[in-house]
């Protein structure tokens, strides 16, 4: 199994999410999506999940969980989530501020 690195960005994400989840329905509802989320990442870490490439240049891949898409890359050893971008966002552009 890979081992994971969450990059500051990808930790707002989190953050902003399960809030934005508390507020619209409910601490339980916040934490059931936090773990669809995790389940993925897990999935990304074993192996059985490797997204579809993203950014060639930056070597972006992309897997999506529900609303949201998880950015990550693929090191031989390593997956590093870097940024999990809700569907109706636009994507290319935050890519680039990353």
């Amino acid at each position: 199994m890979k081992s994971l690195t969450i990059s500051g960005q990808a930790k707002k994400d989190l953050r902003s999410i399960w809030t934005y989840t508390v507020k619209q329905w409910a601490v339980e509802q916040a934490d059931k999506y936090y773990n669809f989320i995790f389940a993925e990442i897990y999935k990304l870490q074993l192996g059985t999940n490797t997204g579809r490439l993203l950014d060639e240049g930056k070597e972006y891949f992309v897997t999506r969980v529900k609303s949201h898409y998880i950015v990550f890359r693929s090191l031989p050893a390593e997956i590093v989530i870097v940024s999990i971008i809700h569907v109706k966002r636009n994507m290319q552009r935050r890519l680039r501020m990353l």
